[in-house]
Parts: C-alpha cells; sequence; structure tokens
C-alpha cells in the first residue's frame, strides 16, 4: 500500500474513533453505522461520479465502491425508501431567540432584546413565544428556555435574554448534523480547488503549549469565537429575505444552509 493511502487510513482512523465514542456512549452498535456508510458511498458515487453529467450507472458504482451490483442495487432501493432530506428543523428556542433578536417590536432603542414580562399579550414573552410555536406547544417552550442558559427571570419578574445560542449539546443528531456534516461540506466543495477559491476553512493549533495557560486559552477562546459567531449571525440575519426562493451559490447549485462554524479544540494523545 502506497504511503498516501496508510496516512489517509489512519487520519480516517483519527476521525471514526471519537465519533465511535460518541456513538458507543449513546449504545450505538456498528450495523446500523455500516448501513448508512453504504448508503453514503452508493448515494454520493451516483449522483457525483457518473460520466458526462449523468447518474453512475450500477456497474459504475459497484466498481467505484467495492460492492457488487446485486448489493449497489439493494442499496439504491434502500435509498428510495429512505431518501436523504434536510429533516432537521430548527428547534423552537432557537427561533424564538432568532425572533427576539431579530424582530423591532422586540428590541430597545438602541437594537438590543428588551427585557419582556412574562405575559400573556402583546408585547410579552409569552407573545413571542406564540410567534414561533402553536399555543400547546408555548409553555413547554418557555420552560425550556428557563431551563437554559438563554435567559433568565430579572427580580422585578421580567424575562431577559443572557444567551443568543439555544444549546443543543444533550441532542446528537443535531450536533452532527448542525457541527460535523457541514465541516465534511466544506472540505469536499474545498478538494482539488486553490486555497484562495475555496471556502474559507483555518485552522491554529499548536504543539508546544504550556500546560499552565490550558484554562486561558480556552477562556480567551470562548470569549472570542461567541463574538465572532454573534457578529456573522449579525450580518446573515441582515441579508435573510422573507420569499421562499431557493437559496443558490455562484455556481447556481441549490443550497439548503449558508453558514460559519467555529471550534476550540483539544486533541488527546
Amino acid at each position: 500500500m502506497r504511503d498516501t493511502d496508510t496516512r489517509l487510513l489512519y487520519a480516517l482512523r483519527s476521525i471514526f474513533r471519537p465519533l465511535a465514542n460518541i456513538l458507543l456512549k449513546n449504545r450505538i452498535g456498528i450495523a446500523p453505522i455500516i448501513e448508512q456508510l453504504k448508503l453514503a458511498f452508493v448515494e454520493a458515487a451516483r449522483a457525483n461520479h457518473g460520466k458526462s453529467g449523468k447518474p453512475a450507472t450500477i456497474n459504475r458504482i459497484a466498481q467505484l465502491t467495492g460492492m457488487s451490483r446485486q448489493h449497489v442495487s439493494q442499496i439504491l432501493e434502500q435509498a428510495k425508501r429512505s431518501p436523504m432530506v434536510e429533516s432537521m428543523p430548527l428547534p423552537l428556542e432557537a427561533g424564538v431567540l432568532g425572533t427576539w433578536f431579530g424582530n423591532d417590536k422586540y428590541l430597545d432603542d438602541v437594537g438590543l432584546p428588551k427585557a419582556l414580562p412574562l405575559g400573556p399579550g402583546p408585547g410579552t414573552f409569552r407573545s413571542l413565544v406564540e410567534e414561533c410555536a402553536d399555543a400547546e406547544e408555548a409553555q413547554n417552550t418557555v420552560d425550556s428556555l428557563l431551563k437554559s442558559s438563554a435567559v433568565e427571570v430579572r427580580p422585578d419578574g421580567k424575562i431577559m435574554m443572557t444567551n443568543r445560542a439555544f444549546p443543543i449539546c444533550d441532542d446528537l443528531p443535531r450536533i452532527l448534523a448542525v457541527w460535523l456534516s457541514p465541516l465534511c461540506s466544506t472540505i469536499n466543495k474545498n478538494w482539488g480547488h486553490r486555497v484562495d477559491e475555496g471556502l474559507t476553512l483555518r485552522v491554529a493549533h499548536t504543539r508546544r503549549l504550556d500546560s499552565r495557560k490550558i484554562a486561558v486559552v480556552r477562556r480567551i477562546s470562548r470569549e472570542r469565537i461567541s463574538h465572532f459567531v454573534e457578529e456573522i449571525d449579525d450580518v446573515l440575519c441582515s441579508y435573510e429575505v422573507d420569499n421562499q426562493e431557493p437559496i443558490l451559490d455562484t455556481d447556481g447549485n441549490e443550497l439548503s444552509r449558508v453558514g460559519v462554524g467555529v471550534y476550540y479544540f483539544e486533541m488527546e494523545k
């Protein structure tokens, strides 16, 4: 095996190992993961590796993936029964925070979210929630936001936003779809392009950090990343439109989402 292939396999294992650890923590074994991996390989081969702009044939998919033609046919039938869709709607809580920050009637004179009386009634926290959720879901959403670090109750009884981001740390499907999937998509889009032609992807790291400074680096990263992401969110919000026209990239491809992701990491030895 060539050295580049060996390095690639090691790199893949460095990705799979923490992912495997997360899945095992959630009592997910290897069988359903292998099935999803087969589906992904067959769908990617069919959509992106045909000839003359056409979908790849079964023979071509079998050649690319190393599976038999019969197995490829079975996987394609399975893919028809469970098509890949954007099936991860925005959490109601995140929608409430976004509406609060993006709707003038809930902002003060300098454009910041106002502290709102609980309600009910116009201009209250409950009316804000009911703009995003059905009436029967409103109370659960209020409770969820109060339990999170996103809002708090002031001494005067008004609800104040304390964090623009609603935490999703206990929702593994959403974590993978919102954080990991976009990163892999950017790497895929950038492959084969010059650095100055691809989507922005930058990493700063070191192998020589003073261990006594870990806590400092964590704190500075948290503060600066939070500030940067909020600035980017402001930009995205300012360019949003109310209509449902498709989002097209510069090549005319339809997009489901556009955004920026930033994270701090510590790789264990």
